[in-house]
């Protein structure tokens, strides 16, 4: 689909809907208009689409059973993948990069999503890599977010309810160590961190709410007396964990990462690849010896 405005596809309401496997360039959406506008429905799936080159956001959906999965979003002037008041959905396997422009988010999960899992997904270089608000029950696993070096940030914002848990993230490459960025206050969500890379930013939270992540970087607010280290977490450099640090996230070997994490098989077995974890790392990536293959 090339040169069509205002929207490549506009379906208000749909049921059981699927759109997949087209690839959305060269195209010019009026007003930062959705490229693909699906914004009601149930069991509606976007998927293994390639959006690209355009000026406009790129997925805008919202309704029951929502699934956007293995979509390629690269250079669109707005909001890559955008779940707005979605229930009981997931947002997988997605690739998001180098968007810029006016809200030009990664990933965004807003007003009234409830239960949304957003995991294994690879967002970098974007004006805001992930935000979330007036939303509940959102779960992050396994995810990719990569600043680019820059200060870019995932923030969540206010109206958070229920459970809002990081499982198993690498949030990494932010130039001034804040790339997990919560307002205050946020909500009466409660938050949980665990087996997360994490450069700068996250919770003051006690004991049992977050553990076994490890620090790149600490914010200014980390280094007073109300934020410590909890159980299995500490801190390392990029150079200690990373294959090539700034670039290539995957651990290296003799990672303090690797096999430091706690068990959450209760939740899922996976990495970002999808691979089956051998051992509890921590990040996104699970350690491969590839001289031991």
């Amino acid at each position: 689909v090339t040169n069509f405005t205002p929207s490549a596809y506009d379906g208000t309401v749909g049921r059981n809907n699927i759109f997949s496997d087209n690839e959305i360039y060269f195209v010019k959406s009026m007003d930062r208009d959705r490229l693909i506008y699906l914004p009601g429905g149930n069991n509606v799936q976007i998927k293994d689409n390639i959006i690209r080159d355009s000026f406009g956001a790129g997925t805008y959906s919202g309704g029951d059973n929502l699934l956007m999965t293995r979509n390629y979003v690269s250079r669109i002037t707005g909001t890559g993948l955008y779940m707005v008041g979605a229930t009981n959905s997931e947002l997988s396997y997605n690739t998001v990069l180098d968007l810029k422009g006016t809200h030009a988010n990664g990933i965004s999960v807003y007003t009234g999503a409830d239960g949304v899992e957003i995991s294994h997904n690879i967002v970098r270089n974007c004006q805001s890599l992930m935000t979330f608000e007036a939303s509940a029950n959102l779960t992050f696993i396994n995810n990719l977010v990569d600043a680019n070096g820059q200060d870019q940030r995932i923030n969540g914002w206010s109206g958070l309810t229920g459970t809002i848990a990081f499982y198993s993230n690498s949030f990494v490459n932010n130039s001034v160590d804040r790339i997990l960025n919560f307002v205050t206050p946020t909500g009466s969500a409660a938050f949980i961190l665990k087996n997360n890379i994490i450069d700068g930013g996250g919770r003051l939270d006690a004991a049992g709410t977050k553990s076994n992540n490890i620090y790149t970087g600490l914010n200014t607010w980390q280094t007073g007396p109300l934020w410590t280290l909890q159980a299995g977490e500490s801190i390392k450099t990029d150079a200690e964990l990373f294959t090539t640090p700034g670039s290539v996230f995957t651990l290296k070997a003799g990672s303090p990462g690797i096999v430091a994490g706690t068990d959450l098989s209760a939740y899922f077995t996976t990495d970002v690849t999808g691979a089956t974890r051998t051992g509890w790392d921590i990040g996104a990536y699970d350690y491969v010896d590839y001289d031991a293959s």
